[in-house]
């Protein structure tokens, strides 16, 4: 088995909003879930946690180190900021590596589609990761689906089709459909409404209250 990615962790006093001054110092805020029992606040280093999170995805294992002992924990939620990307906060999950845990993991289209080459037709991805179960040592960074047999409209790739690594088993429905080819639709010519004053329609981001420490949403923030 190869060595886990680890990263320093120190216990944390600041929380809330006043997380804030940690961002300015390179600090990243962070928790560690413990089943049954309060999170613990934490901080880490921002550039040795984003290298971390480079190697491991956002699903993967990783050692948390501190000066009285050393936790092995599930990446969980992974909060980051929609203009700068800077990771804003990471919630860990302690976990038991004698037990199966269950986990999303991201999907990895390989191969080339002949129906991405057409001019009348397209491969629309309809997931993005799947339901997984597996013991933590046998948890995969991803999970191959191959498009390169995907041609004509109504071409799909289902769940059952899809080949899962040794040790894990994949929770989705067999029948459910991980990427399909569809008949490209005529652009219309009014792709949003306008209002009376002839401007766009829609939402936009209001604001990022993470930015102001409402990242971390565990109990103990």
């Amino acid at each position: 088995m190869a060595a886990r990615p680890a990263v320093m962790v120190q216990d944390r006093d600041l929380l809330g909003k006043k997380v804030g001054r940690l961002r300015s110092q390179g600090i990243v805020p962070v928790n560690l879930v413990i089943p049954g029992d309060d999170s613990q606040a934490l901080q880490t280093d921002e550039r040795d946690l984003v290298g971390v999170l480079k190697e491991t995805g956002q699903s993967g294992l990783v050692e948390l180190n501190s000066r009285d002992a050393t936790e092995v924990a599930l990446i969980g939620d992974v909060q980051v900021h929609p203009v700068t990307r800077r990771v804003l906060h990471v919630a860990f999950r302690r976990i038991d590596l004698t037990k199966p845990i269950q986990v999303a993991v991201p999907i990895d289209y390989v191969g080339v589609s002949p129906a991405s080459a057409a001019s009348d037709r397209f491969v629309a991805h309809e997931l993005q990761a799947l339901e997984v179960r597996c013991l933590p040592d046998d948890l995969p960074r991803s999970i191959e689906v191959d498009v390169s047999g995907l041609d004509q409209a109504g071409d799909v790739v289902r769940i059952a089709s899809v080949a899962s690594p040794e040790g894990v088993e994949i929770l989705n429905d067999p029948d459910e459909v991980v990427v399909r080819v569809e008949f490209e639709r005529a652009e219309e010519e009014e792709t949003e409404a306008e209002d009376e004053f002839g401007l766009v329609g829609g939402i936009g981001e209001i604001g990022d209250t993470a930015e102001d420490g409402e990242a971390e949403a565990t109990p103990s923030d």
